[in-house]
């Protein structure tokens, strides 16, 4: 059955200015409140002018009515969360036209249910049965935790640009993506904090998204820095995907895979993926609400100054790839190697610091020389071997001790560096 369409109660110039206050605000909620006032009037019987005469002639009639409707919509089985929004438009439109509403109506708790976050096995399965367009949506979703209104908005007026991964390029036929995991700038525009911040892609998300630019490359489309990532399958009114779009291409795959979650699961599946790695260690608190979009500590930072340091990000990007395997399906957990060599990492980083070695400009250099991105082996091999040229050249400032030796250590000015995986300290002088 078609929708009612209610566009048409923006012809009264009064509900026109209530709508274009509300869209200031925001389009969505505008939209969406000018739908559930005309639903609401239609099923009261009551044209909008009318709702506010009946209000202003006998207050008391009025509310008796509206009392009765929000009993005979819940014995209907309609949701409670839904009769209290229809309540939240009444109020607005009165409350906009100079009338209020005091009457305390009460609803039965609003139970939405745990809503259970998908697997990896039916994640895999559900990015199975996307089109290539539709499976890197849902890879920036899950593997990203980008909502879908920051891959395009609501009017498709906005998206995520080419431009706001830095660190993908386009030569000729050919899609390069400098590091992995790769950069992924959110900018204010389209995030519902607003304000702009920082998270990556896994290397899954990358091939999918090399994939999809490729075979636009293919098909002869000229890819533009500010052009979309992700792109409507006919650009008529739209340059980019609308957010209702996004989401019924995404549940279509999900219903194809035998399933039933909303589309925001697959962020709730980011989002779950990044608890589990803060529990074990793998990320700090503050870069997984970071990451999420959610306001803290390096959102005031990042917001105030602009931009992290290149230190920060090769770090932030470090830690996300600990975490890739937790958050990718097609990757392996977290094993003991892989911990003892992250530790061996970030213990080879702070020594070479300690002599003067700035770890990601070293990197970086040798990046540049083999044109292309070293391999967490490589890097720490690099490392060593930088480390041990200093130390023919100068005496070694750390040391490894016990932990039990460590009070006496402080007490002669030596300073705490970190704990390696057997349970041993490093010290400096």
């Amino acid at each position: 059955m078609k929708r009612p369409n209610h566009r048409g109660l923006l012809n009264d110039p009064d509900i026109r200015r209530w709508y274009q206050n509300n869209a200031r605000a925001s389009i969505v909620t505008a939209d969406e409140r000018l739908r559930r006032l005309g639903r609401v009037c239609k099923e009261l019987g009551l044209s909008s002018v009318s709702l506010l005469e009946l209000k202003r002639k006998d207050g008391e009639t009025f509310d008796r009515l509206v009392m009765d409707y929000v009993d005979e919509r819940l014995k209907q089985g309609m949701h409670p969360a839904q009769v209290r929004n229809n309540l939240l438009v009444l109020k607005s439109w009165l409350g906009f036209n100079g009338l209020n509403f005091y009457r305390k109506i009460r609803l039965p708790p609003i139970d939405y249910g745990l809503e259970r976050i998908p697997t990896k096995p039916e994640l895999a399965s559900i990015l199975r049965h996307c089109d290539p367009r539709t499976r890197v949506s849902a890879a920036l979703v899950a593997f990203s935790g980008l909502r879908l209104e920051s891959i395009g908005s609501y009017t498709g007026s906005d998206g995520l640009r080419l431009e706001d991964l830095p660190e993908l390029r386009i030569e000729g036929s050919e899609v390069i993506i400098e590091k992995i995991p790769m950069k992924i700038i959110v900018r204010l525009s389209l995030s519902k904090a607003r304000h702009q911040y920082m998270t990556f892609l896994t290397e899954e998300g990358c091939r999918y998204v090399k994939e999809h630019l490729g075979s636009r490359l293919r098909e002869g489309e000229n890819l533009e820095p500010d052009g979309p990532v992700v792109n409507p399958v006919k650009i008529r009114k739209h340059k980019f995907l609308r957010t209702m779009k996004a989401s019924f291409n995404i549940k279509q795959a999900i219903v194809e895979a035998g399933f039933d979650f909303r589309p925001y699961a697959l962020r709730s599946y980011f989002g779950t993926a990044l608890d589990i790695c803060e529990s074990r260690g793998l990320v700090s608190h503050s870069w997984r609400q970071f990451w999420m979009g959610h306001s803290g500590d390096i959102e005031a930072t990042y917001s105030v100054k602009k931009r992290l340091s290149p230190d920060i990000v090769e770090e932030m990007r470090a830690a996300f790839a600990r975490c890739e395997s937790v958050i990718s399906p097609t990757t392996e957990e977290v094993n003991g190697s892989f911990l003892i060599r992250e530790a061996k990492l970030e213990v080879l980083r702070s020594v070479a610091k300690a002599l003067g070695i700035e770890p990601s400009y070293v990197k970086t250099q040798r990046e540049k020389i083999l044109g292309r991105q070293l391999s967490r082996e490589e890097e720490v091999e690099l490392l060593e071997v930088e480390v041990k040229r200093l130390r023919k050249q100068a005496p070694d400032p750390q040391k490894i001790i016990e932990e039990q030796e460590l009070p006496d250590y402080l007490k002669e000015g030596w300073q705490f560096v970190a704990v390696l995986p057997n349970g041993k300290m490093v010290v400096r002088k």
